[in-house]
């Protein structure tokens, strides 16, 4: 029979468990590098895509300011900002995007921060009514706050000197011990938010909505335009004046002021083109359509300080709308000056000035 011999194991040597060992942690870390490399090259694609959807975004937002301008100029202000409820926050697609309006809004109306405020001026007493409307009376009564002290910061901020404000006498404002420190400005606001920056000012409480609905930094004058003020609109401005000196008939016939604007609210007629509410002049020898719907007794009696704030056009309008490309999405506000072909004969705008374009 033959013997079948098993030749006897060799031991493993220790050595080749080691190199198994590195073999393997040498495999695990080229895996984990391939891996990393892969992520960062997702990343970078991610990178570059967000990028360019950001610089198509921006581009689309310029082309859409146009594109507004350019429907404002043929369709008319009036016809736009009446018809607001066929354009505004409506998705419009362009490209591989989509934008949709937010607001044209006039904003002569509003409340001019960028000028010299003087304690006797009756100005003093309508930005504390535009205080007190934001707050209920009983809060108002016992808020911790000063209009004064707010006005006397805002003079100080704009002014061009490096001393405090010397009409209200409140002395320097605390900018030092603010976190991080920084200094006044010294010069006109550009910019709504600025008002932030200002302590005096953001103790009055006020939230940004009302701020924008009632403030403005373009330096010009205030009035309504009454050819587009809505209801609320009209209201709001006509309650600044109350037991302001100077304009006692704005709140005697506040009333009689609204009904006169609102009652002359014209239809929109076929192609949803609307018409003025009032054509100009604003006044003449033999009354225009705005005296007409005063009556007598009222345009009579409005002093010209008060019948300055009143008018048939807009020269301000802020414009906001969001642009939306894939995953980015751009806020953009804008300010414009509306310049007319005959402003004391007509409407017909004649060109635009862009006074700011800020994307948020």
């Amino acid at each position: 029979m033959a013997v079948v011999i098993i030749p006897k194991e060799k031991p493993k040597s220790p050595k080749s468990g080691v190199a198994l060992l590195i073999s393997l942690s040498i495999v695990t870390l080229l895996s984990i590098a391939l891996m990393n490399t892969f992520e960062n090259r997702t990343v970078e694609v991610a990178h570059l895509e967000n990028t360019l959807e950001r610089f198509q975004a921006e581009t689309l937002s310029r082309s859409v300011l146009r594109a507004t301008l350019l429907a404002i100029r043929q369709q008319g202000l009036a016809t736009i900002v009446k018809n607001k409820q066929t354009w505004q926050n409506l998705p419009i697609p362009i490209q591989n995007g989509s934008f949709k309006i937010q607001e044209i809004q006039p904003i002569d109306h509003l409340f001019n921060l960028n000028k010299k405020f003087r304690l006797d001026s009756p100005e003093v007493t309508v930005f504390k009514n535009i205080i007190k409307k934001f707050h209920s009376d009983d809060n108002y009564a016992t808020a911790v706050f000063d209009e004064e002290q707010a006005l006397s910061a805002i003079n100080d901020w704009t002014d061009v000197d490096q001393e405090p404000d010397e009409e209200f006498l409140y002395g320097f404002e605390q900018y030092p011990f603010e976190e991080p420190a920084y200094e006044v400005k010294n010069r006109p606001f550009d910019l709504l938010s600025e008002l932030k920056l200002i302590p005096a000012f953001r103790k009055l409480n006020l939230d940004d909505k009302y701020v924008a609905e009632n403030f403005r930094v373009i330096d010009s004058k205030e009035y309504l335009n009454i050819n587009l003020a809505e209801n609320e609109e009209v209201y709001l401005f006509l309650d600044r004046f109350d037991d302001v000196e100077g304009y006692e008939m704005i709140s005697t016939y506040k009333d009689e002021l609204a009904a006169a604007i609102a009652g002359s609210e014209s239809d929109l007629s076929s192609g949803l083109v609307a018409k003025s509410r009032f054509l100009p002049p604003l006044y003449q020898r033999y009354q225009s359509d705005w005296e007409l719907a005063l009556g007598d007794e009222i345009a009579k009696k409005l002093t010209e300080p008060e019948r300055d704030l009143f008018d048939l056009k807009t020269d301000h309008l802020r414009i906001r709308y969001r642009i939306s490309v894939g995953r980015v999405n751009l806020d953009v506000e804008s300010l414009v000056k509306v310049e007319y072909l005959k402003p004391k004969e007509g409407l017909k705008i004649k060109e635009f000035r862009i006074l700011s374009f800020v994307i948020l």
